[in-house]
């Protein structure tokens, strides 16, 4: 029972130390991080549109046309809720944990369908 010992302990060891790294044997699909880039990149300009200029994102087709002040900060507003997305995504760049992967494909997918029927019932509406 004595010499069971160390091997239970090293094993226990061993597991600690790699822990439930899924990166050893996890591989992410190919264009993975190229989308990753793009996305980040894009919803990091469209955020920069609305909170530095509503009127030209407005002008671009980001978001509905704007009729008053209470537009422009409510823009404004949805540009730092957007930011706060941007950080998410460009923090996750290199990780190589699938869950993380997952969990940032779901907010960006989570974000586009949002949008596309915020601007549906922006147009449906005028």
């Amino acid at each position: 029972m004595s010499n069971l010992l160390p091997i239970k302990q090293s094993v226990f060891e061993i597991s600690q130390v790699l822990g439930h790294n899924e990166h050893l044997y996890v591989k992410l699909p190919k264009g993975f991080w190229t989308a990753h880039v793009i996305m980040g990149i894009t919803v990091t300009i469209e955020a920069a549109m609305m909170l530095l200029t509503p009127s030209w994102a407005a002008s671009m087709g980001v978001l509905p046309p704007l009729d008053d002040d209470d537009s422009t900060s409510s823009t404004r507003i949805a540009g730092a809720a957007l930011t706060g997305l941007c950080v998410f995504v460009w923090s996750l760049l290199g990780t190589s944990d699938k869950h993380y992967a997952r969990t940032m494909l779901l907010s960006m997918l989570t974000y586009h369908v949002l949008a596309v029927c915020v601007a549906g019932a922006a147009a449906l509406t005028q």
